[in-house]
């Protein structure tokens, strides 16, 4: 039910609180749900991620392993051919002379360049090497005449078993794998054949693409193989620096002791990244370990992905809460457009009062409220202005329409909020009055009618105001038109009394009262 006496246009400030709250709900929406789907983006495409690194790590694993099957096999084939147990024990009778070498340098020559390798060469049992693939007559020497025994390889096959190092190679300088083979003459040691790949094939099996950066890491926590070999390569790969016993190993070039650390980064969800002491990340790193468990692959992947789809759902999110708030506008626009029309399609515009299609919907409802309990008084006063046709007629409608204005001011300064106020055409206008008893409701009616007696207009020409009241009480069960007929019966029988006056509608079981002066 309706709780204003006449219709109001809604107020700007009022109107303007809507929007804003409006605005601001669905911001809060957007951020919410932004939230929970940025960080769910993100914790997907870090998993996706994850997996990814694994995937690789495991591929470059089985890549590397093959390869190594190849290369820990050459050095054996070599050391179990004829021509190489012949020339180390042709150099144990006769150790000055080499020049009858160049059939097997040709011989390693051929196979290193079918292989791929760096180097093939054969050490005696006191490590001076005697035969190399290097060897050419331009540089007779090449790795002739090197010693290795001071390397871990050389010591492995010495004792018997295939050797495996990574060190930094004595001529060229350049970190490289070296494999190894005994090779045996009736149980007893004479040699061992060498071979050298640098970490150049090794860098090439790590190389996954997508920006990825892949370490190998030996058994001694250092990196052997990097696909970016400036930052990482013969670093360590701990978390304490490598000291002096590594020598040996490595060679006389020490690797650099200041370790590639790494620390905890941003969490994913059950991803968490990792960045290095040094600032390099933040990464999404992936381990597995050779199936000898002597080497081990670290993958790691950058985390642009992730940023790219929270940049991706900030734009998304952005735009929808463009759209979402032009929306909104257009919707409380389009709203108080209604409200609007709505507002004039219930309003007299003259009098500001409501109009005839809003009295019928009103006193309608009113009527069903009395007639359920709700309302236990409902009373209807009918007002037509007295002499009013003299005023049109004599002064012009626009003082009639003065006359008009003034006429429902004084109504809405004489009653209550509570009650409803209407101008049904021309000099008629009606009041429905709420929950005043019957004898309440003819002193409100007095009290218009006196306080209009007591009003006076600027023009002198203009007859004193007065009005004719039809005042009648709802009966239950009683149509609204009935109701109107029976005050607008009352409202004829005043002016038919004199005017300036009310009058009462009886009941239909109830005589009519007579008119009243006040």
């Amino acid at each position: 039910m309706v709780t204003t006496r006449h219709i109001k246009p809604e107020p700007d400030t009022q109107r303007g609180r809507w929007i804003a709250a409006w605005l601001l709900l669905w911001t809060a929406s957007v951020v919410i749900i932004g939230i929970w789907v940025i960080d769910r983006s993100q914790q997907q495409t870090a998993q996706r991620l994850q997996s990814q690194t694994t995937e690789q790590a495991e591929r470059i694993r089985d890549r590397i392993e093959a390869d190594l099957e190849i290369l820990r096999a050459l050095p054996m084939v070599l050391a179990a051919q004829v021509n190489a147990r012949q020339l180390l024990l042709e150099r144990l009778r006769n150790p000055a002379d080499i020049a009858q070498n160049a059939g097997l340098n040709a011989h390693y020559a051929r196979i290193a360049a079918m292989i791929g390798v760096d180097t093939i060469f054969l050490a005696d049992s006191a490590g001076e090497i005697v035969a190399g693939h290097s060897f050419t007559t331009s540089n007779p020497q090449g790795v002739v005449g090197e010693n290795t025994s001071d390397r871990e390889y050389f010591a492995e096959a010495k004792a018997g078993q295939l050797g495996e190092q990574f060190a930094i190679a004595k001529l060229s300088r350049l970190p490289s794998v070296f494999f190894s083979a005994p090779v045996i003459e009736n149980d007893v040691f004479i040699g061992a054949v060498v071979v050298k790949a640098t970490t150049k094939r090794m860098r090439a099996l790590l190389d996954v693409g997508g920006g990825a950066r892949v370490l190998l890491i030996d058994a001694q926590d250092v990196v052997i193989a990097a696909t970016d070999n400036n930052d990482y390569l013969r670093r360590a790969a701990a978390t304490q620096p490598l000291n002096d016993a590594v020598d040996l190993r490595y060679g006389s070039a020490t690797p650099d002791t200041n370790p590639i650390v790494f620390v905890e980064g941003r969490s994913y969800g059950n991803v968490r990244t990792q960045m290095t002491t040094a600032g390099n990340g933040p990464y999404i790193k992936s381990t597995t370990q050779l199936n000898d468990e002597r080497w081990t692959v670290c993958l790691m992947l950058g985390t642009e992905p992730i940023g790219k789809v929270t940049r991706q759902w900030r734009l998304a999110l952005l735009l929808a809460w463009l759209v979402g708030a032009l929306l909104v506008l257009l919707v409380i626009r389009s709203v108080r457009h209604v409200h609007d029309l709505d507002r004039l399609a219930n309003i007299d515009v003259l009098s500001g009062l409501g109009n005839r299609r809003h009295y019928d919907s009103i006193v309608g409802s009113l009527s069903d409220a009395h007639d359920r309990g709700r309302i236990q008084h409902v009373a209807l006063a009918l007002f037509d202005l007295d002499n009013f046709k003299l005023v049109n007629d004599e002064h012009g409608h626009s003082t009639g329409d003065r006359v008009i204005k003034q006429f429902a001011e004084h109504l809405a300064k004489s009653t209550r909020r509570m009650d409803y106020l209407f101008r049904l055409g021309g000099d008629e206008f009606a009041a429905l009055i709420l929950e005043l008893t019957p004898s309440a409701a003819e002193q409100a009616v007095q009290g218009i009618q006196a306080r209009l007696r007591m009003a006076t207009d600027d023009d002198p020409k203009l007859p004193a105001p007065s009005v004719s009241i039809g005042l009648a009480y709802h009966q239950r069960g009683e149509s609204p038109d009935a109701f109107y007929r029976r005050a607008d019966k009352a409202m004829y029988k005043a002016k038919d009394g004199g005017r300036n006056q009310f009058h009462v509608a009886a009941s239909d079981a109830a005589p009519e009262a007579t008119p009243k002066t006040p």
